[in-house]
């Protein structure tokens, strides 16, 4: 049976070799009933349960409460647009609340809507223009209206999706029609005489982008690019189940697996390339769930292995000299200044590494394992860790500058819009802190779980 990260690291405590992780998988069916995510044994015959549960039992080990650990599920991200935060819930639901105060503005699926549920959301959701796309455990990726906050579409995967969806945008050259005046006989003074314009092309050049694709992967192993209209386009398929969110860059899309391997897949028909055909895989010694970082035609990604790789975005080569290794595994995406990457690991620490080189600058030692991604904001780097507890450190030198308590379990990645961070913890509380100038200042939190949705 396969079980969902909260079940799972529940299941530790009243089994802490983690025996009977290996079973098979059942059907769909009873799969939505047990709401399970599985893992994959390394080169052996066994799925990849017991190698998530020995992560999991690493966050056990260091000290998680196991009151914590019930069965509800999910950890949603927060995903900031211009006046809404839009996060999923612990009570299945997709939140929007208003950016300026927390409060709650719409949910889905709401009250007497024909739906089934959800059934835990672990990806932030996706925001376009014209719709929201949000992942649920029940393997659906739901597209909403975010104006009408009705269900515009469904497409249907055959198992959980964990990692958010990727938007593939198609940018357009036009020429924009403004009006170019036409002159007429020369005035008394010598200078042409403006007339009425015929209103024909004056040449200028305009760069417009529009929503082509929508990526993500499903722990059914499969990699899906749908259009607008939610219709299957291609699939890749891996080795086991995908729980990283896909990253594009340069007409190509970046995952981990649960096979261990990283992959680059072709967007484009190029050469002897279609769109979904793979260009490179890059194998390594554990499971990949964390979400790549890409830039400047490098992939950084941690892995179960302890190891965080630096690997050439066209050709897959390694492109330090070795990996970094932690004392741990990395589970959660990198962030970077450009010249140096920050990534958190399980044993706690929140690495600075050289980008170009691969060499540590410094580490913060949070003590606590670290889940969630950080967030870069002006005064430094904010991390937090499973026991609830975040800091802000200087990004120079990783001396600590403020931190601050949520109160319970923090898994999701944090969200930084200039000196404002948001984030969900697991006690079911949304939460806006303004970090300008290094001091904290809660905006608003809203509970997901309280009928009068406050914070105490």
């Amino acid at each position: 049976m396969t079980r969902s990260p909260e079940e799972s690291r529940q299941a530790l405590y009243a089994s802490p070799t983690g025996s009977g992780a290996g079973a098979a998988s059942p059907s769909p069916a009873a799969r939505r009933k047990d709401q399970g995510l599985s893992a994959r044994a390394p080169r052996g015959t066994r799925g990849v349960l017991w190698l998530l549960a020995l992560a999991l039992a690493v966050i056990t080990l260091a000290g998680c409460d196991a009151r914590d650990l019930g069965p509800d599920s999910g950890w949603s991200g927060v995903t900031v647009s211009e006046e809404v935060v839009f996060v999923g819930s612990r009570e299945d639901e997709l939140l929007a609340l208003d950016r300026a105060n927390g409060a709650l503005l719409w949910s889905f699926p709401q009250e007497g809507q024909e739906d089934d549920g959800l059934e835990g959301i672990y990806a932030s959701p996706a925001v376009t223009d014209d719709l929201v796309l949000v992942g649920g455990y029940n393997g659906i990726l739901y597209a909403l209206d975010p104006s009408t906050r009705q269900k515009v579409w469904e497409f249907q995967t055959d198992d959980s999706i964990v990692g958010s969806p990727a938007l593939v945008y198609e940018e357009m050259r036009e020429i924009i029609a403004t009006p170019t005046p036409s002159f007429g006989r020369a005035s008394s003074i010598g200078a042409p005489t403006p007339t009425p314009s015929d209103g024909s092309p004056s040449g200028q050049e305009a760069v417009a982008s529009r929503l082509e694709l929508i990526i993500v992967g499903s722990s059914d192993g499969n990699l899906y690019a749908m259009d607008t209209n939610g219709v299957e386009q291609w699939r890749f398929e891996t080795g086991n189940k995908i729980w990283s969110m896909p990253v594009v860059y340069e007409d190509v899309v970046y995952f981990g697996s649960l096979d261990h391997n990283v992959y680059a897949v072709s967007l484009k028909d190029t050469g002897s390339l279609r769109a979904g055909d793979e260009m490179w895989r890059f194998e390594t010694d554990g499971a990949v769930a964390a979400t790549p970082l890409v830039m400047d035609g490098r992939v950084y990604i941690g892995s179960f292995d302890r190891k965080f790789y630096s690997l050439d975005a066209f050709s897959g080569q390694e492109a330090w000299a070795e990996p970094f290794e932690a004392e741990n595994w990395f589970w959660s995406k990198a962030v970077s200044d450009g010249a140096t990457i920050y990534v958190a690991s399980l044993d706690g620490n929140l690495y600075a590494l050289d980008s170009t080189s691969g060499a540590e600058r410094w580490r913060f030692e949070a003590q606590s394992p670290i889940i969630a991604a950080p967030a870069l904001v002006p005064s430094g780097v904010a991390v937090a860790t499973d026991n609830g507890d975040i800091y802000l450190v200087r990004s120079t030198d990783g001396t600590e500058i403020r931190d601050f308590a949520a109160r319970d379990h923090i898994r999701a990645p944090l969200t930084a819009s200039g000196s404002i961070v948001y984030f969900s913890a697991m006690n079911h509380t949304v939460r806006a802190v303004d970090l300008q100038q290094g001091f904290w200042t809660e905006l608003w939190c809203f509970n997901t779980k309280e009928s009068n949705r406050q914070c105490e």
